[in-house]
């Protein structure tokens, strides 16, 4: 097995070959940190979309990724599929987080399906007002199951 650093984001045909292997070896709940750190990298689109899809494959997410997720479906800057596929991420996160038996952490201090009823209220294209609709909906069942 090699060592996967996911560091020069520059490089980003071989980080994106090292995020595939990571998935076939099932490694990713083990790289999270490089896994938000290449959300956090604006400059490169596909990066931050490939981070997204591999980010649902997490078994265990950690708050921090989620957070992190969160912050780009809210993010009024990032384009709308970007956004979309954000929240889808975050609905992925949710579930695994119910198998954790472990609520969804805050996002600046306010929980994550209260974040998501804000979003419902500012101007947002369609197409991820009815994203956003589709994933609250698995958050706050995610939320209820977890309460019973």
């Amino acid at each position: 097995m090699g060592t996967y650093t996911l560091d020069d984001l520059t490089d980003w045909g071989r980080v994106l070959d090292e995020l595939k292997e990571l998935k076939r070896l099932h490694l990713l709940d083990e790289y999270q940190d490089g896994l938000k750190r290449i959300l956090r990298y604006r400059w490169n689109w596909r990066l931050r979309e490939c981070a997204l899809q591999y980010a649902k494959e997490v078994a265990l997410p950690r708050d921090d990724l989620i957070e992190e997720v969160c912050s780009i479906m809210c993010d009024e800057g990032s384009y709308t599929e970007l956004r979309m596929l954000a929240a889808e991420t975050l609905g992925h996160l949710a579930r695994a987080r119910l198998g954790k038996a472990e609520g969804m952490p805050s996002f600046k201090g306010v929980s994550i399906p209260e974040k998501m009823r804000q979003l419902f209220a500012a101007p947002v294209s369609p197409l991820l007002r009815q994203k956003l609709v589709d994933v609250f909906k698995e958050v706050t069942a995610t939320e209820m199951v977890r309460d019973e």
